[in-house]
């Protein structure tokens, strides 16, 4: 008889013992864990103007750490209900912007949209007046001032807006660099982008770690289990910040004194896009506002001492009202109205509970709010319609 080899022996049981294992966690976490998945939005599609949109009439499930939300798309492609466009009594109010007026991570009735539209029509009726408003949501994630310009042509025929609320994001809409971009898309996600002219990217990388990946997503009960427990675990929360920290160089650059050349650069490519925004709205007038967005360490001190740290910089080079002064001089001389929502997202009222979710850098639900009402309360003050009569074009500022 062959004397017993120990190592060939364990090999054998691994062999066998773990298809079983696995088999009974699979089974063990269907039935008694049934686990979710964080997704991505996928059901993009190509457009000619604007590089992309939603597929119309499209669902899909946005999951993260703090949030699980749907998409749901209207006719058009865009996330935001049906409108009777044939109705020509209604102020309507166009919302451009990337995901932060999207409202990634919130459900569409929470979001900056319909928050405007609601504080505005509670405004008004407050006030007696009669004006019915809508507040269409024409904004996409990865937008840029160029993507708000476009949209502005691509959408203002089928709306009619009668007025813009303009959602800058300080953190990189000052990154101008989308004209003439083409977007590749695989399943309905955008998996790439190449400049006009240069040939299509004919592989995507990490494709056999990406079929792997996905395979295991939707067949796996078990490695969703696995993989959501090294997600969620609060280590490894704490490292993520940790490492968006040490990658908010792009973001913390309008916010150094001086500022670099390569800031001042695209600083001056983002306006003038913004100043043909407005100078088309102004032809077919079109009153604008610039709602500017602010960087999440800009209101959340802890944020600010992270990246301080892992950027290696001094707090005397950081002036945090620098991009704000620029952006409002360029809405005075453009006529556009400026609107800054730091102070009521710092009052006392709002100030005992962040506006942005914990590892997230986009608002929550508080934050929205808090931009809408100063969206209103800039508006209300304009004396503008709907809240007053058309004023004469100089001075609006």
């Amino acid at each position: 008889m062959p004397p017993n080899n120990p190592k060939k022996t364990r090999f054998l049981l691994i062999i066998l013992v773990a298809p079983l294992t696995l088999i009974w966690g699979e089974f063990f976490t269907k039935i008694m864990l049934p686990q979710s998945l964080d997704s991505v939005v996928n059901i993009y599609q190509p457009d000619p103007v604007v590089g992309y949109i939603y597929k119309p009439k499209a669902t899909a499930r946005e999951t993260g750490r703090e949030y699980e939300v749907t998409y749901t798309t209207n006719s058009l492609g865009l996330r935001d209900r049906e409108y009777d466009l044939e109705n020509k009594n209604v102020f309507r109010i166009m919302l451009l912007g990337d995901s932060f007026a999207e409202s990634h991570g919130l459900q569409a009735e929470d979001g900056l949209a319909r928050k405007i539209e609601d504080f505005l029509r509670q405004e008004l009726a407050a006030l007696g007046a009669k004006a019915r408003v809508e507040v269409v949501n024409v904004s996409f994630g990865g937008y840029s001032p160029y993507h708000y310009w476009k949209s502005y042509g691509r959408w203002k025929s089928i709306f009619q807006p009668k007025a813009l609320i303009i959602a800058f994001y300080m953190g990189n809409d000052y990154l101008c660099e989308d004209e003439g971009i083409q977007y590749t898309f695989a399943d309905g996600e955008i998996v790439g982008q190449r400049q006009e002219g240069h040939p299509v990217p004919t592989k995507r990388k990490g494709d056999i770690l990406t079929i792997a990946r996905k395979w295991l997503a939707k067949n796996s009960e078990l490695y969703v289990l696995m993989r959501n427990y090294i997600y969620y675990n609060d280590l490894i929360g704490k490292l993520t910040k940790w490492a968006k920290a040490r990658e908010s160089s792009t973001q913390l650059a309008p916010y150094l004194v001086p500022q670099s050349p390569l800031v001042e650069r695209e600083k001056e490519k983002c306006l003038k896009y913004l100043r043909n925004l407005a100078m088309e709205a102004a032809k077919d007038d079109v009153h604008v506002f610039l709602l500017a967005i602010p960087v999440k360490f800009e209101i959340v001190a802890e944020n600010l001492d992270m990246i301080v740290s892992t950027q290696g910089v001094d707090f005397s080079e950081i002036d945090l009202d620098q991009p704000y002064r620029d952006l409002k001089s360029f809405c005075l001389k453009e006529r556009v109205f400026f609107v800054d929502p730091r102070p009521a997202m710092k009052s006392s009222e709002n100030s005992k509970k962040s506006n942005y979710f914990k590892y997230d850098g986009h608002w929550n639900e508080k934050g929205v709010s808090a931009a809408a009402q100063s969206i209103v309360n800039a508006w209300r003050e304009a004396v503008i319609p709907p809240f007053g009569r058309e004023p004469e074009r100089e001075g609006l500022n």
